[in-house]
């Protein structure tokens, strides 16, 4: 797999594969959830009404409204849900890309685009045409260059989540995994305290600690609504010291234990 930043889709000879387009709507407290293995494929969603709130580690994170586009790369782990009355509605693309006959990945964080109610009939237009593969695929590359020249525009206004993003994006991968803060610091090319400061000013006030396991806990209650797991089976797989360590993280962030949690 071939990664890349979201800014530098517009200098990429890439190739792409739209696998849906759609219209959708979705009444109030309906959730979407991908926070065991994440999306598989990556994602444009046009808002047209109505609100939706994204979770990240089981924490809020943004909410969308009317008029913005969001893009979600591909095994992202995230949990969003309709909040407004009566229903959101909005219009979605599931897509590939390749470069070179390899699978490209886009290894930055989601990317949010307020106001952009001007590209709302072009989301409209790739529904309109989704049998018509060509003219599809011609829509999506508009779409990829014109957002990759509106992120680089306003690159210099988003410098905190910006110099985090690898950090982040390794945890929301890899939650199963111990946290080395120098080492992720190094990485970010910040000291540990800036890291942590800017980590903190990202995540409004969650340490990179609390943040992991709000992943971990995610992925877990998942593994335990699939029924296919066993309680140690998901602690080991997580990452956690034994089942009794797991059982004390989960019941500190969720307020009950896993029987208590999921015995509906």
């Amino acid at each position: 797999m071939i990664e890349t930043r979201f800014i530098a889709l517009s200098k990429l000879d890439i190739n792409a594969a739209v696998y849906a387009a759609g219209h959708g709507i979705w009444q109030r407290g309906k959730a979407d959830q991908y926070t065991a293995s994440g999306r598989r494929t990556n994602l444009f969603y046009f808002m047209i009404s109505g609100k939706r709130q994204y979770y990240i580690g089981g924490k809020p994170a943004f909410t969308l409204n009317p008029g913005d586009i969001i893009f979600i790369p591909i095994t992202s782990c995230y949990r969003s849900m309709a909040v407004d009355e009566p229903h959101s509605e909005g219009i979605y693309i599931d897509f590939g890309l390749f470069r070179n006959g390899e699978e490209l990945y886009v290894n930055d964080p989601f990317r949010v685009f307020h106001h952009m109610n001007e590209y709302l009939p072009h989301f409209r237009n790739m529904v309109d045409n989704r049998y018509d593969r060509l003219r599809l695929k011609g829509e999506l590359y508009q779409l990829l260059s014109v957002l990759a020249a509106h992120e680089a525009a306003a690159l210099h206004g988003n410098d905190t989540a910006n110099s985090i993003y690898r950090a982040v994006l390794e945890m929301e991968k890899h939650p199963e995994r111990s946290i080395d803060i120098a080492a992720m610091a190094r990485t970010c090319c910040l000291s540990e305290t800036g890291f942590r400061e800017q980590f903190k000013r990202f995540t409004g006030g969650v340490t990179p600690m609390e943040y992991r396991n709000r992943l971990r806990i995610d992925r877990a209650d998942d593994l335990i609504a699939s029924g296919s797991f066993s309680i140690g089976q998901i602690a080991d797989k997580l990452g956690f010291y034994d089942t009794a360590h797991f059982y004390r993280v989960y019941k500190k962030i969720r307020g009950a234990t896993p029987r208590e949690n999921h015995s509906s």
